[in-house]
């Protein structure tokens, strides 16, 4: 029975069960709790509008639908919007809903695929599983918006990713670029992707010794570019182009205010008055990203968040330091540097009071917990076996010895 049971956590069946089981979980969850509105969805909901009353003239359609960010950064998102509207009208929503538990599906089935196929290891599965259970996930597949939709698509862009840093191939390049387009035109959170799409598509023409530098150099790019936001953020008018020249001024706004996590006043500073405060306002953003627990959280959601994310957090972490010298060294490089550039992205940008900007870094997150976990068992099971060698061997030796005294 055990021996059977060992067979099917090794096996894919093991991840369909856990795949079928997130299916219900978020399926129960859409049934439960129903179909859950946002101010956003309102403004999408009126941008599908306006592309169908062009008849899904894109061009017309951006030209009449401006917005402090470029409206072109979410005209696949729109479009998929306004889809809905013709094929259920009123209901469009349960149409972006149900796409969205199928985008869960989706995401759950790669990353743990990807987990399998990285550690051959049936606890890294079920860990990953488990983490795939999480709260924030669960709170916006009911909703009609673009968040899980565009999570899929990072799923899928580092799925990819992993892919072609290993072992590059035409249809993968090719596939993953087209991916990544798509997500730039999905929403505007789309950049941290395109840094990481790029580092994979070069990784395979670097050497070891410049391999080892690309993490660091990114780091000190995002340090540089919180300094010049910072001066940005100070002046507005000392941002050059006149691209992104409104979107600037809408995010000083909320600096000169002190807003660290919007919605949430009590995680604001002093309205900033020197060049000093504004960088210090973009790391206590970056450093908010990750937060776990928030004043307002309820008791039970403290407890939730605490038991999800300190085990996640440190798995994660020790899947990039424990990481053996093999084919998980170039994934927990690659999805670190995931975790990496969307928490800066966001540290410099906003981070909003649901947190839903975090949604990115799960699926990489998980994954290197899962790497994480598939180490800690080798290690733990290595440690083991040495110890078993030396207590069996050491009596041999003993014996072997009294032998040789005694003989005559």
């Amino acid at each position: 029975m055990i021996e059977a049971i060992l067979r099917l956590t090794r096996s894919r069946k093991w991840i369909a069960i856990i795949v079928g089981a997130i299916a219900l979980l978020h399926g129960w969850w859409i049934l439960r709790y129903g179909m859950r509105w946002g101010a956003d969805i309102t403004r999408f909901s009126e941008w599908g509008d306006h592309l169908i009353a062009h008849h899904f003239n894109v061009l017309e359609y951006l030209r009449a639908t401006p917005f402090v960010a470029p409206s072109v950064l979410y005209v696949a998102w729109v479009t998929v919007v306004a889809a809905a509207k013709v094929i259920a009208g009123s209901n469009w929503g349960m149409v972006v809903v149900a796409l969205n538990w199928g985008a869960v599906i989706t995401i759950a089935w790669l990353v743990l695929d990807t987990v399998r196929r990285l550690t051959s290891s049936a606890v890294a599965v079920t860990v990953a599983g488990v983490l795939l259970a999480n709260f924030e996930m669960l709170t916006f597949v009911s909703f009609p918006g673009s968040d899980i939709l565009f999570l899929a698509l990072v799923t899928v862009v580092l799925v990819l990713s992993l892919r072609v840093a290993e072992r590059p191939a035409a249809w993968t390049v090719i596939g993953g670029t087209g991916v990544v387009l798509l997500a730039c035109l999905f929403r505007p959170a789309a950049p941290p992707l395109v840094v990481v799409w790029i580092v994979a598509l070069l990784w395979p023409r670097l050497g070891p010794s410049a391999r080892r530098w690309v993490v660091p150099v990114i780091a000190l790019l995002i340090v540089v570019a919180a300094l010049l936001q910072a001066a940005v953020m100070q002046d507005a008018t000392r941002w050059p182009f006149s691209a992104l020249r409104e979107w600037f001024r809408y995010l000083k706004a909320d600096y000169d205010q002190g807003a660290i996590i919007l919605g949430r006043p009590e995680t604001w500073v002093a309205p900033p008055s020197t060049y000093g405060d504004y960088l210090a306002m973009i790391f206590r953003r970056w450093a908010y990203f990750f937060a776990i627990l928030m004043d307002d959280y309820s008791r039970l959601h403290k407890i939730a968040n605490f038991i999800y994310f300190i085990p996640a957090y440190g798995l994660a972490l020790a899947g990039v330091v424990l990481r053996p010298a093999n084919a998980r060294r170039t994934a927990a490089t690659l999805l670190f540097l995931a975790v990496l550039v969307t928490s800066a992205f966001h540290g410099l940008q906003e981070v909003d009071y649901d947190h839903r900007y975090r949604l990115p870094v799960f699926p990489p997150l998980i994954v290197l917990a899962g790497l994480g976990a598939a180490e800690i068992v080798r290690r733990t099971s290595r440690d083991r076996s040495t110890l078993t060698s030396a207590t069996s061997v050491q009596p041999a030796s003993r014996n072997a010895a009294s032998t040789s005294t005694t003989a005559p």
